[in-house]
């Protein structure tokens, strides 16, 4: 009978959270809501982008409770647009969104997101 054993020692586990500087500023203009916000990452993620990001939004309040949203992503990995609709019922918030990933038109995107938010404010 042969017994065999033998060891393996990897190396150190190492992780490096990226780290980024984030400003930002809003406008409201009675039904009318803009905002611009900048994104500067120092440090990324292998194979993520560095450098300045920038983000330009707007909402329109069109009745109390209905919020149309628009929005364009410019530089790093941000290129895109995305539309959303916002319900503001009382305590109850509904935020659903469609954007575009890597173009700003659907046909030469690289994929489409969405997503929802429900939230209670009680």
């Amino acid at each position: 009978m042969v017994e065999e054993d033998s060891t393996w020692t990897g190396g150190a586990y190492r992780s490096d959270l990226p780290s980024s500087l984030r400003l930002g500023v809003l406008r409201e203009a009675r039904r009318i809501v803009l905002a611009a916000e900048t994104q500067i990452r120092v440090h990324g993620l292998k194979g993520a982008s560095t450098g300045p990001t920038l983000f330009l939004g707007g909402e329109w309040r069109a009745l109390s409770w209905l919020r149309p949203r628009l929005g364009l992503g410019f530089g790093g990995g941000a290129k895109g647009t995305v539309a959303g609709l916002g319900f503001d019922l009382a305590f109850f918030r509904a935020d659903f969104f469609a954007g575009t990933r890597g173009a700003y038109w659907p046909s030469g995107t690289h994929g489409i997101a969405l997503g929802s938010a429900l939230s209670l404010e009680l």
